[in-house]
């Protein structure tokens, strides 16, 4: 029995390639993936079926992740959110952190880091 089959991750990121890369990997170590390309699916996504823990990626069409990563507190001040992003600075990592962001992976990422700060 594979220990993480219970655990649903929610892959918030508008790169095809991106959301085909973390879920072979986390569907590999037994995650149940879902998936959202636009910020009101991600909504939908954590309304309908509360995933245990968001990927997020800060640059989707129409809106930034900061504001998403502030909506997805209101809505679950507890959900685990992870920011994945190819440009992240330092004062943006503090924003973020401030804003409850729960951890950082740099695109393009291993899989060594990403289950990292996953698991």
């Amino acid at each position: 029995m594979d220990v993480n089959q219970d655990h649903t991750i929610l892959v918030v990121d508008d790169e095809t390639d991106v959301v085909a890369a973390l879920e072979s990997m986390l569907a590999d170590r037994g995650y149940i993936i879902r998936q959202a390309t636009r910020w009101t699916e991600a909504i939908a996504e954590i309304q309908d079926h509360r995933p245990d823990a968001v990927l997020l990626d800060l640059y989707l069409p129409n809106v930034q992740g900061e504001a998403l990563l502030e909506f997805i507190r209101d809505l679950d001040p507890h959900l685990p959110v992870v920011i994945v992003s190819s440009e992240i600075e330092t004062s943006k990592l503090d924003q973020l952190g401030r804003l409850g962001a729960n951890g950082f992976v740099r695109k393009p990422f291993s899989e060594d880091d990403l289950f990292l700060v996953v698991e």
